[in-house]
């Protein structure tokens, strides 16, 4: 199946999760990106620690802490809600929460969407070249991105590179990210 078909059902979605859960670890992803302007001009970064399948942005992590920027990760708060915790140590300030995932502690200073300039990096197993990003099924970021004017915060899908011009179905509650990130650049979405 060329990635590039036309994925139309719930079946190929499916499909496409099952062949990206391939550990992905990339410094020059994280080398590239600190050279961007985005980067460089952002003080806060909104990120994810990398399940064993995600581009793996564990160094890009240490990078801004390295770079005095603020570094917020997501817990899960409930079924369907998300929120960004500030983490100094990623040591000190993580536990196993939620699906198995590290989380930061819930004492941590929660980010407030007027904390500007800020980026946010979300995993994605899949993009299309409009930004919109297949995740795990859960909605968490949509539903994180519904609840704050996007306008507030540059969103980028960081994703390998073989599956960041794919085509499947998207639905009403999907929210386009700005850019693309992969092993090799920095792409602006076409909205």
């Amino acid at each position: 199946m060329n990635l590039s078909d036309d994925l139309s059902s719930s079946h190929s979605k499916e499909h496409l999760r099952r062949l990206s859960k391939v550990k992905i670890k990339e410094p020059l992803l994280v080398e590239r990106f600190i050279s961007y302007d985005l980067y460089q001009k952002a003080e806060s970064l909104l990120a994810y620690f990398p399940l064993a399948y995600e581009v793996d942005i564990t160094l890009l992590l240490h990078k801004a802490m390295d770079d005095k920027k603020q570094l917020y990760l997501p817990k899960v708060m409930n079924q369907s809600m998300m929120t960004f915790f500030e983490v100094r140590n990623l040591t000190e300030d993580l536990s196993i929460g939620a699906y198995g995932m590290l989380e930061p502690l819930s004492s941590l200073p929660v980010w407030h969407p007027s904390q500007k300039p800020t980026i946010m990096l979300a995993p994605a197993l899949a993009t299309t070249i409009s930004g919109y990003r297949l995740g795990h099924g859960g909605g968490f970021y949509d539903r994180f991105l519904a609840s704050v004017a996007t306008d507030t915060l540059d969103t980028i899908a960081v994703v390998d590179k073989t599956f960041s011009q794919c085509v499947f179905p998207t639905e009403v509650h999907d929210i386009p990210l700005h850019y693309i990130l992969t092993q090799q650049q920095l792409i602006q979405s076409i909205l």
